[in-house]
């Protein structure tokens, strides 16, 4: 958590003169500047807070999921089928 934050907010000082229009020439690259910032802001909670939720509420309902598949239960069908890939596979 701290090495993204730390990067994100190095990237975004070091950005801001060209962001805020400080210096020579910089109207051609000011919205590139400004575009990037705000991506920045944009990733930064996303990256920190709604990802690990994300893989959480994954994880969480991959255990509680039953347990159907080729190896635990399902259908003779199933069964079948995924032997069959497996052999191709082996077979290559």
């Amino acid at each position: 958590m701290r090495p993204i934050s730390m990067t994100t907010f190095a990237a975004m000082l070091a950005l801001m003169p060209l962001a805020l229009g400080i210096g020579h020439g910089v109207a051609m690259q000011q919205p590139l500047a400004v575009a990037i910032v705000c991506g920045l802001m944009a990733q930064l909670p996303l990256v920190l807070i709604v990802l690990p939720v994300l893989l959480w509420l994954f994880g969480v309902a991959r255990e509680h999921a039953p347990a159907v598949g080729c190896f635990h239960g399902g259908s003779l069908q199933l069964k079948r089928r995924c032997a069959a890939v497996s052999d191709k596979l082996l077979l290559r």
